[in-house]
């Protein structure tokens, strides 16, 4: 129903620029071609907690594409909406109201939680941030001074501000960076995420070309088109990115040094896809121990660090049925949705990575 590839998590201390950048090698003869092993997620992470989502006229929520956890809460945001649920699955609220007064919103994007314990809701059809108590009241709202509608994602640095994926400039440029806005809606500082890649003028990309992993020492960011990963690091001047590690393609390095050329032979042709030849790599979840991460989309593979080993996994339940996590959040839980086969809203599930 949703392609949504996670991945268990790791915790790579970050290096500073002056040390040597540690490396992970995927690019061995065997990495895409292994099979995937089958791990009992209740074994990988203990006990699995299930939570029955109420049910009722006014809580029936649809497909799920993001959850944020706070004290007793989760807030779901799915289909451009929100919901509050309290940890037992009894429903809270709906937040806000859709329309188009001046407090009421049109589309949320993006779910954060602030300093305050506030459900922040980035609304892309407005360019608004708007604000609520984990009741689903309206606090207040503030105007974004500069268009973030076409942005590919967004992560919380801190509790302070938003940081806001931009690919390019009506995606015809190679222009791609991170803005960082304030919860008050005030523009900050931006920084260029470095790319190998220059993407021709008259070519398009639909699909998400810089992962972000929050997780318990900050935040990661990889740009698809580049094999380093960055740590988001904050100083007196904003916000910078340092080099925390590099995925070495070893074998694949040619295949990706020649995309270039592969994009202005999809120019000449429409049936050649360049991305049937790159051995992409995207960034899914992050612990103490593992890095999770899919490699080409389709594929889910986790770095344990201590061993320096690459595994490539399924996660299943207690009747083998595999699960696909839709979430590794930043204290290293995984969250998933199981669909149920009746009218019913879906179980949330949820543990904690050894």
């Amino acid at each position: 129903m949703r392609k949504l590839f996670l991945f268990c998590l790791c915790a790579i201390v970050g290096c500073s620029t002056k040390e040597s950048t540690p490396l992970i090698h995927v690019g061995s003869d065997q990495m895409f071609s292994m099979e995937a092993e089958k791990v009992d997620i209740a074994e990988f992470c203990g006990s699995v907690e299930a939570v029955a989502l109420e049910t009722s006229d006014e809580s029936i929520i649809g497909v799920v594409d993001d959850i944020v956890a706070y004290d007793d809460k989760i807030v779901l945001l799915w289909e451009g909406k929100c919901s509050v649920f309290n940890k037992d699955g009894s429903f809270v609220a709906n937040v806000g109201v859709k329309g188009n007064g001046p407090n009421e919103y049109g589309w949320f994007e993006y779910v954060f939680i602030s300093s305050e314990g506030n459900i922040v809701l980035y609304d892309s059809s407005k360019n608004k941030l708007f604000h609520y108590d984990t009741l689903g009241n309206f606090i207040l709202a503030n105007e974004i001074p500069v268009r973030l509608s076409n942005s590919r994602g967004a992560f919380m640095p801190d509790k302070s501000s938003i940081g806001f994926y931009m690919p390019d400039k009506g995606y015809c440029s190679d222009w791609k960076m991170i803005q960082f806005v304030g919860l008050d809606g005030s523009v900050g500082d931006s920084i260029v995420v470095p790319s190998k890649l220059t993407k021709p003028s008259n070519v398009n990309w639909y699909f998400k070309e810089c992962s972000f992993v929050e997780y318990e020492n900050g935040t990661r960011v990889k740009y698809t088109f580049n094999d380093t990963v960055y740590n988001v690091v904050a100083n007196k001047e904003g916000y910078s990115l340092d080099p925390a590690m590099v995925f070495d393609l070893g074998k694949y390095s040619a295949i990706e040094n020649a995309r270039e050329k592969s994009f202005q032979a999809m120019m000449t042709s429409a049936r050649y896809n360049p991305f049937d030849y790159m051995a992409k790599i995207e960034l899914l979840g992050e612990s103490a121990k593992y890095l999770f991460f899919a490699a080409n989309g389709s594929k889910e593979f986790f770095y344990d660090k201590s061993m320096d080993v690459i595994h490539r996994y399924a996660f299943v339940n207690d009747k083998s049925e595999e699960i696909i996590p839709l979430k590794i959040d930043k204290s290293g839980y995984i969250w998933m949705i199981k669909e149920l086969d009746n009218d019913c809203n879906p179980q949330v599930l949820y543990c904690k990575i050894r």
